[in-house]
Order: structure tokens, then sequence, then C-alpha cells
């Protein structure tokens, strides 16, 4: 008598042996297959939150936000001279040469309103206005402010001040708009406020460059 072979098989439970698919979706088995997917969607958040992170921080170097910078470069002073002995009008004239630095890169602005307004030793002086201009990025502009005024009777006070040197103030109040790369993004309204000190009329080559100061804080991206 031959011994009756029985072969038995043994059916694996689903969760001994394991997934066994790979990622290409023509052989995965449908088991895997939603593993598989998720996994894909996983890694291709990660590479996408890095590269918006790496574009987040170059963007950030490329465009930090500064206000512009303005400086008084020089000051030119001019009062009249026997102003009750002429018949002549009499005219006063003062010149500033303003520097106005751009520090930004990839970052211009348009300068649509530029009025300039100054005081002589607390007396209202005269006013200015210049033409709209635009500045690019690490750029300097040059702005020539010249004030006139006339028929004013200056005191015999002031008079003599006129070589001891006078406190002048400007005010620049400027309307521009902020443009990144091709696009404008805000408008601004700011006054910036320049204190020029000890200015004469006889010597104006000896006025020392000065650093003018906003108004209000300027925040280009408030």
């Amino acid at each position: 008598m031959y011994d009756k072979m029985v072969a038995y098989h043994n059916r694996g439970r689903g969760g001994d042996g394991g997934c066994c698919c790979c990622c290409n979706l023509l052989t995965c088995c449908c088991g895997c297959l939603f593993e598989c997917i998720l996994s894909c969607i996983i890694k291709i958040l990660c590479v996408a939150a890095v590269v918006a992170a790496a574009v987040f921080a170059v963007a950030w170097f490329v465009f930090r936000r500064h206000a512009p910078q303005f400086y008084a470069d020089s000051v030119s002073l001019t009062l009249p001279h026997n102003q009750n002995k002429s018949h002549a009008p009499i005219v006063s004239y003062l010149a500033v040469n303003v520097s106005v630095r751009n520090p930004n890169r990839g970052i211009g602005f348009y300068y649509d309103k530029v009025e300039a307004t100054t005081t002589i030793a607390g007396q209202r002086f005269s006013t200015a206005e210049l033409h709209p201009f635009f500045q690019r990025g690490k750029n300097t502009t040059e702005l020539h402010l010249v004030f006139k005024d006339r028929n004013r009777t200056w005191s015999e006070e002031m008079m003599r001040r006129r070589n001891g040197g006078f406190d002048i103030s400007l005010k620049i109040h400027v309307r521009m708009r902020v443009k990144v790369l091709v696009m404008r993004v805000k408008k601004v309204n700011s006054t910036i406020e320049c204190d020029l000190k000890n200015v004469t009329s006889s010597s104006p080559h000896d006025f020392e460059k000065t650093r003018c100061n906003y108004q209000h804080k300027l925040d280009i991206f408030k």
C-alpha cells in the first residue's frame, strides 16, 4: 500500500507577509496602491516646502525693506544787502542740495509729488516743488531745491546774525508709490525733516553734511 500523500496548502494571513509591492503603479497590487500614492504625496510636499523656504529666504535677502535715506549735502543762503537803501525788489535766496539714497535691491520708488518748505530762525521762508521722478534700486538721486523770497524786510537782529549763522528747518513732503520688480504695491505719504544748523550767508562751504529724519516711522510694506 502506498502511503497516501496528502498535500496541505497553508494560507498565509494577510498581515504576515507585509506589502511586497513597489511604487510602480503598473505592477503595484491594489492593497499597496494607497500607501504608494500617500508616500509620493508626502515626498512632494516635503520637496515643495524646502523649495518655498529657499525662495522666501532669497526673496527676503533681495527685497529687504528699507526706507529711502535723505541727506542735506550743501546749503547756500543769500540775504539782501542794504535792504532799506535800495529801491530794487528785495530778494532772498536759499539753495539746498539733497541726496536721496535708495538702499533696496529690486525695489523702486515713484515720487509723484515732492514739495519742500523752509523756516529760518522760526520764520516761514519759502516753498519749492520738484517734478515727479522715478528712483530705481541701489541708486542715489540728487535734488536741487531753490527757495526764493521777495519783498521780505529782515529785522536788524536777523541781519546782524547773517554771519553768525541761522538755524534752518527744511521739511520735504513726498507722495510716492513703491515698486517691486514690475508690480506697484503701495502708496506712501511721508514728511522728511532736515535740521540745518549754523547756516551763514558768508561761508556756505562750511556746512557739514546732515542726515534727515522721517517725521513718522516709514514702513513701505505696512
